[in-house]
């Protein structure tokens, strides 16, 4: 009895575990990245959640009688923003940057709140330019971490 007839099937069989390799280890790197970036858009949307906020407060005076729940609220905001920071470090990506603009972020949208009575329009204004900026900085480094982790493939 000669083995001959059999090589071929070996091979087809060799290229089939060799081909499921391929596809389990490319779906776990899909998966991984897929929940990575779920992570990333909750990052986004609490940055949101703060812009919005705060530009109520600034601008439209909705926390004006109660400047402490305006801070409180930004506080509860920003300790989400660190918890999901940590998360991402749990995914072995290199937070020391971001986790640095947590606190300018926090600063400038609490810094002088109690006293926005006395605060001119401009220097409202200002403000919430300094807060955009504190987030804008904070996106920009975010997706600066998540391009370096994954590259587009295009």
């Amino acid at each position: 009895m000669t083995l001959a007839p059999l090589i071929p099937t070996g091979i087809s069989i060799l290229f089939v575990l060799v081909g499921w390799r391929v596809v389990y280890n490319n779906a776990k790197k899909l998966a991984s990245r897929s929940e990575t970036y779920a992570i990333v858009n909750r990052l986004i949307t609490l940055l949101n959640d703060v812009q919005k906020l705060s530009e109520e407060f600034w601008l439209k005076a909705e926390y004006k009688e109660t400047p402490q729940n305006y801070d409180l609220l930004v506080l509860s905001k920003t300790k989400l923003i660190s918890a999901k920071l940590d998360t991402l470090k749990g995914r072995g990506i290199d937070i020391y940057e971001l986790q640095r603009l947590v606190f300018p972020l926090r600063k400038a949208c609490t810094l002088n709140s109690y006293n926005i009575d006395k605060l001119s329009e401009d220097a409202k204004r200002e403000q919430v330019d300094g807060i955009l900026v504190s987030i804008s900085n904070f996106e920009k480094q975010l997706d600066s971490k998540m391009t370096s982790l994954y590259p587009p493939n295009y």
